[in-house]
């Protein structure tokens, strides 16, 4: 796969971080990963953690304008998990399948894609909570 990429940014990261975009590309599997779009969802996750310390409503304000967020993020503390999609067996109750099917209707997805969201949501939940 080929990626296209502003030579000057490739400079900037490659001083910033000591890696090439080319180099980032092959450790997502030949996708390049938007800096900022990384940071909130590790940030999300529960995943990195912050160097300098801004509230979450001053650090999405400033993602969202685009600002560079490199000194809030300790990059050398990322943990990634391993996010291989498992099938498991569920029994529900009648009313909560009619409950997903109804809202996967909504959504226009499949059952299973609602029951997937739905699962790893609360699990992103409570594990927040916990870590808090």
């Amino acid at each position: 796969m080929e990626i296209e990429y502003d030579a000057r940014k490739n400079d900037d990261n490659l001083a910033k971080h000591g890696v090439t975009l080319d180099e980032a590309a092959e450790v997502w599997n030949g996708v390049v990963v938007n800096i900022l779009q990384l940071g909130r969802l590790l940030r999300k996750r529960g995943v990195s953690t912050m160097t300098k310390r801004i509230t979450s409503e001053e650090f999405d304000t400033r993602f969202d304008a685009g600002e560079d967020l490199d000194d809030y993020l300790d990059y050398d503390a990322v943990t990634v998990e391993d996010a291989t999609p498992r099938d498991v067996l569920l029994s529900l109750p009648e009313w909560a399948i009619i409950t997903a099917d109804q809202e996967a209707k909504r959504r226009n997805i499949t059952r299973r894609a609602i029951l997937n969201t739905w699962i790893t949501d609360k699990a992103d939940e409570v594990r927040m909570h916990a870590t808090a």
